[in-house]
């Protein structure tokens, strides 16, 4: 007797599965594509009418490998004028040590890959400082032949004509959220904002040290992220701040830094931090020798203190962050809310103080201000999240990476996970959207899960073009 359809059908699922899996780990993952296409950029100097740029993103290698050899025979054939590289150079799970060695190589291939103007290299989460001593990294890319655009323009000319490159550190602030400021000091953010800070303002709140801020807090939605600052910089234009966090998938005060980086220390894991009900909180920072030390603890409002400590961690770093003021972070679709905010300092005097936003985007009005008269500005952006400022500035064209494109990507539904706050939508390919055009490489490497699946890895060749005059993108 044969054997029934069904039967067959059953029996041929773990040969599809398994040919399934290995194209996504061992086909896929290495297939580098090349894409082309043109972008119209308003006002473009003629003498750069029909100028090529290869953008590559996420890399996320030990070494050159496969994909790097694929990446270089298509720089070879593309014959670019320009390569720009948005971030994550080497895989981000590799120790310091190694992953100095990685930077290293990476940094020399990526220099010898031909582009008359050069290679230009702005900042993904790999290279921050949490990650990597900044000096040191930047020294190691210029010597393999890249040129570092971290907050920076670089200027490419053509006779009397010129283009900008504008790059990007990874700059976690700079939404519009927006903050309403009480007559009795408390502070809401409302439903659906983007990330926000406030920062205390005070006589000499820019050199605290060794400080308590207390107060309480309470938020709508378990995804709203609600933070508290400590030794903040960035009134002074400094991405740098200690801070205690409670994020949507992590329901628990923890500690953060940006522009350092914790040695060492513990969370507890307690006293998870629901929505819903007023939390108490206090956290301090003490300098103790050649180390800051930080310690946070939430409960409930209403009831006692407790002694323990939620989290405990220090920063025995180089570039450990020596002085600054206190702030607030907010962001999520629910309404968040602190009350009773206050800093003690170590003589016993307590400040309610004002509260003021930092600068925020003004770093993207700051890096335009740099930018030759006349010249185009293309913003290099490790994250599309950038993408409503920028377009809100009408900048004419932003590349950025990040996504991976997803890197699983299923039929009729698309990518499973992006990692950006601008949804699915936007997580891979070419949006045109008033005046400006964002494009979202799907990256060479992969991230987290070594497979790709209906999402292939990318080099973009770019071809910019004259935009009728006052033409919008779309």
């Amino acid at each position: 007797m044969s054997p029934t359809p069904r039967l067959t059908v059953l029996a041929g699922l773990p040969v599809t599965l398994a040919g399934l899996l290995f194209y996504a780990f061992a086909v896929e993952p290495y297939a580098v594509t090349r894409h082309d296409f043109a972008v119209p950029i308003r006002g473009l100097p003629g003498a750069f009418e029909g100028y090529r740029i290869l953008h590559l993103t996420d890399l996320e290698a030990d070494a050159p490998g496969r994909r790097e050899e694929k990446v270089a025979a298509i720089a070879r054939e593309a014959r670019p004028d320009v390569i720009v590289v948005t971030g994550d150079l080497v895989d981000k799970t590799l120790s310091r040590g190694e992953r100095w060695e990685s930077y290293r190589k990476m940094a020399s291939w990526l220099g010898s890959l031909p582009a008359p103007d050069g290679v230009w290299f702005a900042q993904g989460h790999g290279e921050m400082a949490s990650h990597v001593n900044q000096d040191g990294l930047d020294r190691m890319l210029r010597d393999g032949g890249v040129r570092p655009l971290w907050d920076d323009v670089g200027v490419i000319r053509r006779k009397d004509a010129a283009l900008a490159l504008v790059g990007l550190k990874v700059h976690d602030y700079g939404g519009k959220g927006t903050w309403t400021i009480s007559a009795s000091g408390a502070i809401v953010q409302g439903p659906g904002d983007r990330p926000a800070f406030l920062e205390m303002v005070a006589p000499e709140s820019g050199s605290w040290t060794d400080f308590d801020l207390t107060g309480r807090f309470r938020f709508d939605s378990p995804k709203d992220w609600v933070g508290l600052l400590l030794h903040s910089r960035l009134g002074k234009g400094q991405d740098r701040f200690y801070m205690a966090v409670r994020r949507d998938r992590l329901p628990y005060l923890a500690p953060s830094a940006h522009g350092t980086t914790y040695n060492h220390g513990q969370v507890s894991w307690a006293r998870p931090v629901g929505p819903g009900v007023w939390h108490r909180f206090r956290v301090t920072l003490r300098e103790t020798g050649d180390r800051i030390r930080m310690q946070g603890r939430t409960w409930t409002d209403g009831e006692p203190e407790p002694a323990a400590w939620d989290f405990e961690y220090s920063d025995e770093s180089s570039w450990r962050i020596a002085a600054g003021t206190a702030g607030i972070y907010a962001e999520g679709p629910g309404t968040k809310e602190f009350d009773d905010l206050k800093v003690t300092l170590p003589d016993g005097s307590a400040w309610t103080g004002s509260w003021r936003e930092p600068a925020g985007t003004d770093f993207l009005l700051e890096l335009r201000s740099r930018v030759p008269p006349g010249a185009p500005m293309i913003l290099l952006s490790h994250t599309p999240d950038i993408f409503p400022d920028a377009r809100e500035l009408d900048i004419p064209l932003i590349l950025a990476g990040h996504t991976q494109g997803g890197q699983i990507r299923l039929p009729f539904f698309g990518a499973l996970v992006t990692d950006t706050r601008l949804g699915r939508r936007y997580a891979s390919g070419l949006f045109l959207e008033g005046r400006s055009a964002l494009y979202v490489n799907r990256g060479v490497g992969t991230s987290r899960l070594p497979a790709r699946l209906l999402c292939p890895p990318e080099a973009a060749v770019i071809t910019l073009t004259a935009a009728l005059p006052g033409a919008p993108a779309s």
